[in-house]
């Protein structure tokens, strides 16, 4: 079985063009955008729909997305991998991998809840 992301990228442009439209309405999103990365390169990037529903405002490659937790299993993801590597333990305070001394977090900042 041949993965979606080892196509040529001619080939996987006409599938996710011809069959991302029917699931984006299928599913109620306005609009995305795609990137598809191989060895640390951007290998493709495609924007489809509008950045809002009932706008014509056309999503662009270069349109910015809330990502909001998303980024945390990406995050983990990483730090897991640099474990793997041996690069940096678990159990291992961050501060042992800074340069800076540790900045406490602000006394003011604890009456805002």
């Amino acid at each position: 079985m041949t993965l979606l992301t080892e196509l040529p990228i001619s080939e996987l442009n006409k599938r996710v063009e011809t069959t991302l439209p029917s699931r984006m309405r299928q599913a109620q999103v306005p609009g995305l955008s795609l990137a598809l990365i191989r060895n640390a390169h951007i290998e493709w990037c495609g924007a489809f729909g509008v950045k809002q529903a009932g706008t014509a405002d056309l999503v662009t490659s270069e349109a910015v997305f809330q990502a909001a937790s998303l980024s945390k299993p990406l995050f983990a993801y990483g730090v897991l991998h640099l474990v793997e590597q041996g690069t940096i333990g678990l159990d291992i305070p961050l501060t042992t991998y800074c340069s800076t001394p540790y900045v406490p977090d602000d006394p003011l900042l604890k009456h805002c809840s």
